[in-house]
């Protein structure tokens, strides 16, 4: 997987979001009153501080057999924890065997991005001493903005829906989703596209969930090493599939960056 990713004046990313499943140490139980020992080692700008209550992650991947993995019973409520710069933009929450860090536009890039989510790792790992990630999540979401005269899916995705002949005619709630191996040993790619209402009435909207997952364990050495090959092989795996989806009359509405 080579070649330099694009940049774009308008990029579609409308969120980003790493989440981490931790093994605790045998026989502890963990503690929400260290939380405050956690806000203080992830850095400044983190101000907005609530405390809010969850059922567990809902995770895309599936197993073998295909069951869908889910985070902890819907049924048993957990507090989690959540902190948030001035303008929302990013937040880190985090509750038991937990970590998840979003990042909202703008988004300035994985150089800024990735070393938030490695200083939540760290934090976590001083804080509470896991024994190692059980599953680790790289979440990107994109939404396309396309016109809608004389619309053709493949002009914009090369990902093309094939109609018997009786169906030729338009269509609309287009919805299409697969999975795909990852780069790393285990890893799952999973990639959904669906047609979604428009802001726009003259044009079309389609919203894209890229999943990608581990399903081995990963070992939390004292330099964080492993995690940091699983997040650098999960984000150029992503970006190398989010360069090979669109044609370049889609990359066009995103205004690519030329400098």
């Amino acid at each position: 997987m080579s070649g330099s990713p694009k940049r774009f004046k308008k990029p579609p990313l409308l969120e980003v979001y790493c989440e981490f499943l931790f093994d605790p140490p045998e026989g502890d139980s963990w503690e929400g009153l260290q939380v405050c020992e956690f806000v203080g080692l992830i850095g400044e700008g983190y101000t907005q501080h609530r405390m809010m209550h969850h059922g567990g992650v809902q995770i895309r991947l599936h197993d073998e057999e295909g069951d869908y993995w889910g985070h902890g019973d819907p049924d048993d409520i957990v507090p989690l924890f959540r902190f948030s710069t001035d303008d929302g933009s990013t937040t880190v929450q985090v509750g038991e065997n937990l970590l998840v860090v979003n990042q909202l536009p703008p988004y300035y890039g994985w150089s800024r991005y990735g070393p938030r989510v490695l200083d939540g790792i760290k934090a976590y790992s001083h804080v509470w001493k896991p024994v190692k990630v059980v599953q680790a999540f790289l979440h990107y979401v994109d939404r396309v903005l396309t016109p809608q005269g004389n619309f053709e899916f493949r002009d914009y995705f090369n990902l093309y829906a094939v109609l018997p002949p009786a169906f030729d005619r338009p269509y609309t709630n287009l919805s299409l989703s697969f999975d795909i191996e990852g780069c790393g040993r285990g890893d799952v790619l999973s990639v959904a596209v669906q047609q979604v209402s428009s802001p726009d009435p003259d044009g079309m909207s389609f919203l894209l969930n890229w999943d990608y997952g581990s399903t081995e364990p990963i070992e939390l050495d004292p330099e964080l090493s492993r995690v940091r090959e699983w997040l650098e092989a999960a984000h150029t795996c992503c970006g190398y599939y989010f360069q090979s989806l669109f044609t370049d009359r889609c990359f066009a509405l995103f205004e690519p960056d030329e400098d």
